[in-house]
């Protein structure tokens, strides 16, 4: 089994916290917090199977109230994804083997929060991504299978009390073949804790 490149995640994560940090004037209108899920992936795209392969992330969230009903929230995670290469990469130099991968990315989404009741609200936004195992992957011709710049995707979701769900969406980031048309489509549940 692969270990999981925690002390890139980490770092990251110290990274975000640093700037999520010194950009906002006023820490008194912050909530600071950890959240844990899995999530259940469908990649859509030439070379892979749309099947449903369950993951998991696990990260923080920092939220600044702007008024009583509105705030921003950022939420750098971790997230394993698993997703499942088929058999039409593995004939051509540029293609990957069948089979399932499981890729690893640091999130770091910046949502709207539209806070309808104390216990409901909704958020919707951009989000980073970066692999932080891209060199794991290899293609027939030994190049590495996905990109390992950092992508822009967009992800909405519900924080329903400490319940959260979430929808990502990002696309082309692979580099199998010529069409480069891989786009994930996930389903993330989990709970949250508020710790400040």
């Amino acid at each position: 089994m692969k270990q999981y490149n925690l002390n890139k995640f980490l770092k990251s994560l110290a990274v975000s916290a640093v700037l999520f940090f010194t950009v906002l004037p006023s820490f008194a209108q912050i909530d600071i917090g950890i959240s844990g899920g899995v999530n259940l992936s469908k990649p859509d795209g030439t070379y892979f199977r749309s099947a449903g392969k369950v993951g998991l992330q696990v990260g923080a969230f920092l939220t600044y109230h702007l008024t009583d009903h509105f705030a921003l929230q950022g939420e750098p995670s971790f997230n394993v994804t698993r997703i499942r290469a088929n058999d039409e990469g593995k004939s051509i130099s540029n293609g990957l083997n069948k089979g399932n991968k499981s890729v690893q990315f640091f999130n770091l989404p910046l949502y709207a929060k539209l806070k309808i009741t104390p216990n409901f609200a909704i958020v919707g936004g951009p989000e980073y991504n970066k692999i932080l195992n891209d060199g794991d992957f290899r293609l027939n011709d030994g190049a590495e299978a996905f990109k390992d710049s950092g992508r822009f995707g967009y992800g909405l979701g519900l924080d329903i009390g400490n319940f959260y769900f979430r929808y990502r969406s990002l696309k082309k980031f692979d580099e199998i073949g010529d069409t480069h048309d891989l786009k994930l489509n996930q389903y993330q549940i989990g709970f949250r804790w508020k710790l400040l």
